[in-house]
């Protein structure tokens, strides 16, 4: 199934639905490999297999380096933002392993040496702040813990690439791109029990991303597509988008509804939106006459207030999510609303009652096909 798609550029603020490429002055993509959301500045980060060097690209697609420190020695694969810190898998040397730089700047804090490693692959890291690293050449899995690495699981995987952390159910999902079918494999992160969760198929599989209903989406080289599995992995996969190029490690972007899709050999970037049902009532013309205000006060302490108008009766969603795009706080879920202007309180808490930490957060509605963010920010 052909999904609308906006080639290289991030014109996704306010949901672009452009389907031709705009032309920019340089393109710094070299086999783009890994590509991350920094919600609070605006800006993807995306690694460059090709050069080693890590790209940034603001919301108008002008695309600037983010760090080359690493390029002269390193290849960059996975990418992962904890906190204040972006993670990055480097290989292709005699000592790989993973680097980390300040979020904002981009300077290089520390690089972590993981020895006997193959090839680093993907990354990611736990609420715990423990860091876990695909190992693609050796067939291994990798712990870091207090900048201390550790092998995990030596046996089971085969040529492991993508993985995701699977919060609610405290495990890894990984891609053994190798095994036989090319399975999902689960890693409990209580006893580091492995098993399959799905045999998949296909062939080249290469990056895992999971939405905000839990569906599941794998790209995969053969057919330069992305599928979808449902939160289940209960019926056979949607062949969700096609039409890429070597589709490298996706990633879901929660604060702008995207799957962002790095075409390796086409030095390029898919953003594919993912689009939820829409009434057949809906009218694109009318939903330009719901007007979201900028929460008031801004910066606050403990609560806040959202004002929206609507100029007709319209079903609303809204919710908060933080600095790296997790969504930690469900507003409005599918609730409609009568002609008027409304307010909508958040009292700096999560959905589980605990009280997030202090910080830029983001308040995004939508309506059908149409979504607003905006940003804001917590102090305690």
């Amino acid at each position: 199934m052909n999904r609308e798609k906006i080639l290289v550029i991030f014109q996704v603020m306010l949901f672009v639905r452009l389907s031709t490429p705009a032309s920019y002055a340089q393109n710094l993509l070299n086999n783009p490999e890994s590509i991350v959301y920094d919600a609070a500045r605006d800006r993807y980060i995306v690694s460059n297999w090709g050069d080693g060097t890590i790209v940034q690209i603001d919301d108008q697609g002008n695309q600037t380096y983010y760090s080359t420190a690493l390029s002269e020695k390193y290849r960059i694969a996975g990418l992962f933002i904890h906190e204040d810190t972006l993670l990055a898998a480097m290989g292709d040397a005699g000592d790989a392993g993973i680097a980390g730089f300040q979020l904002d700047s981009g300077e290089l804090l520390f690089k972590i040496i993981i020895p006997g490693v193959g090839l680093p692959n993907d990354i990611v890291c736990d609420t715990n702040g423990v860091i876990y690293v695909t190992d693609y050449w050796g067939d291994h899995l990798y712990r870091i813990h207090e900048r201390v690495p550790s092998l995990v699981l030596e046996e089971g995987l085969c040529n492991p690439n993508g993985m995701i952390y699977d919060e609610q159910n405290q495990r890894l999902l990984i891609l053994s791109v190798m095994g036989a079918g090319s399975p999902i494999m689960a890693v409990d992160l209580d006893d580091l029990s492995l098993t399959t969760v799905v045999a998949t198929g296909l062939h080249g599989i290469d990056g895992i991303a999971r939405d905000d209903a839990g569906r599941v989406y794998v790209s995969e080289w053969g057919t330069d597509s992305i599928y979808r599995y449902d939160e289940s992995f209960s019926t056979s996969p949607e062949r969700f988008s096609t039409d890429h190029v070597d589709p490298a490690d996706i990633y879901y972007d929660s604060v702008h509804g995207v799957l962002a899709v790095p075409n390796f050999s086409a030095n390029s970037i898919d953003f594919v939106e993912i689009v939820t049902s829409v009434p057949e009532h809906e009218d694109w013309s009318l939903l330009k006459n719901i007007h979201i205000h900028q929460n008031h006060p801004n910066p606050f302490n403990a609560q806040t207030s959202i004002a929206f108008d609507l100029d007709r009766p319209t079903t609303i969603s809204a919710w908060i999510f933080d600095a790296l795009g997790k969504r930690v706080r469900t507003l409005v879920e599918e609730r409609e609303y009568d002609t008027g202007s409304f307010r909508i309180q958040w009292d700096g808490m999560d959905d589980r009652g605990r009280r997030v930490p202090a910080g830029i957060y983001l308040y995004r509605f939508t309506s059908g096909n149409w979504s607003e963010s905006n940003k804001m920010i917590l102090t305690w």
